[in-house]
């Protein structure tokens, strides 16, 4: 799991990434609030975690077909 900031946690399940925070194909900034006010930091480690997921499931898929001769 990466992208845990602010209590939430971005996960592989399958092909998909999964994060109770994303909600209708967007963030939901309320659940990234802190006193207030939208915790940003929050935002961009989420987003991160999901960069991290996309390229590790890249490397994962590159090599597959690598060793199937694609």
């Amino acid at each position: 799991m990466v992208g845990s900031a602010a209590g939430g946690a971005v996960k592989v399940e399958g092909s998909k990434f999964k994060d109770p925070r994303w909600v209708g194909g967007t963030w939901d900034l309320k659940q990234f609030e802190k006193n207030g006010k939208t915790d940003w930091d929050a935002v961009i480690d989420a987003g991160y975690g999901i960069r991290v997921l996309m390229a590790l499931q890249n490397e994962i898929t590159y090599e597959k077909n690598k060793k199937r001769g694609k």
